[in-house]
C-alpha cells in the first residue's frame, strides 16, 4: 500500500525504500502523492502501463523509478519493451540502471 510505505518512508528518512511491482494494489491512485512527498521512495517498473509511468515521471521526477521485470513471473522483455515506448524525451537509461546505482549509495 502506497502510503503505508511513504508513512514508513518518512518515519526513516535515511533509509531509501523501493516500492516494489510497481506499487500494484488498489491503492495505485495513491503513488504519485507517496513519491512526490518522500524524497527516499523510489518505484519499480513491473506491472505500470508505460502511460502511467509517462504521467507519473512528469510529476515525481525521473530519479523515482527503477527498472524492474518480476522474472519469471512476468516477460522481461516486455517489461524492456515498456520502457523502450517511453518518450525520447525521458533518459531511459536512468530507468534501467543508473537511479538504482544511485539508490544503492554506487556512483559512476
Amino acid at each position: 500500500m502506497p502510503l503505508q510505505l511513504a508513512e514508513l518512508a518518512e518515519r526513516y528518512p535515511r533509509v531509501k525504500f523501493i516500492m516494489g511491482h510497481g506499487g500494484f494494489c488498489d491503492f495505485w491512485n495513491d503513488i504519485p502523492d507517496s513519491l512526490a512527498r518522500c524524497p527516499n521512495l523510489s518505484i519499480e517498473t513491473c506491472y505500470i502501463l508505460p502511460s502511467q509511468i509517462t504521467a507519473w515521471i512528469k510529476e515525481a521526477g525521473i530519479g523515482k523509478f527503477v527498472f524492474g521485470s518480476d522474472h519469471p513471473f512476468s516477460s522481461l522483455g516486455l517489461e524492456l519493451k515498456k520502457i523502450d515506448l517511453l518518450s525520447e524525451d525521458f533518459d531511459k537509461q536512468r530507468i534501467l540502471g543508473k537511479n538504482l546505482l544511485h539508490v544503492l549509495g554506487k556512483t559512476r
